[in-house]
């Protein structure tokens, strides 16, 4: 359901989307006759599976072993729900555009800087249910509108439409010293969703 403003306004004769996946437990609740709920068909194989993915314009997903398949094929993925080492620990070369989840402090009474999410983020251990509870913190995934937004910059992007923002670099450029003085690493292809980056650039604070 988190993607159904997306597929309510970019979904047309243009734009059709294929939801992929194995084990998915419900339909999509928003369907119209541009969008394909692959997993509950009939037709569903491995080979189609990797048919599809070599045909799609880009490919939406969070940090899963999927995302193997469209860098098979060189397609750009936008990035959903990821914490900022994830990005640290793939090629990023084809993540063309990414927004994170959020953790909230019960204790603070706010949201963690990224900063902060690294200094305890040191395996994928920690992002366990019962281990977040343990630490008195809430994981928060990315709303329809942020994962909306998302794909419509990117569309728009890729069809020369995008109205350049007078800020955004300079909100990549802390993005950037942020991934270098925190991870060592450069991002050299990837881009945090603007409207993300605008209204959570105080989580990139080193």
């Amino acid at each position: 359901s988190s993607f159904n403003l997306a597929l309510k306004n970019l979904t047309h004769e243009k734009m059709g989307a294929v939801r992929m996946g194995v084990d998915n437990d419900e339909k999509l609740t928003y369907s119209n006759r541009y969008i394909f709920d692959y997993p509950f068909s009939n037709i569903k194989n491995n080979f189609l599976d990797f048919y599809i993915v070599s045909k799609c314009n880009f490919f939406i997903s969070g940090n899963s072993g999927i995302n193997d398949i469209p860098v098979m094929f060189r397609k750009p993925i936008l990035g959903i729900n990821l914490l900022p080492y994830t990005i640290k620990n793939n090629d990023n070369e084809f993540h063309k555009l990414i927004i994170f989840k959020k953790l909230y402090s019960s204790k603070e009474k706010r949201y963690l800087t990224y900063k902060e999410v690294s200094e305890i983020s040191i395996t994928d251990d920690i992002f366990k249910i019962d281990k977040i509870k343990t630490l008195g913190l809430l994981l928060i995934d990315n709303t329809e509108e942020e994962i909306f937004d998302l794909i419509n910059e990117h569309t728009l992007r890729q069809n020369n439409k995008w109205k350049y923002n007078n800020d955004e670099n300079e909100f990549q450029k802390k993005v950037n010293k942020f991934y270098s003085d925190t991870y060592k690493f450069d991002i050299k292809n990837t881009r945090v969703g603007y409207k993300f980056l605008k209204s959570n650039i105080e989580l990139f604070d080193i």
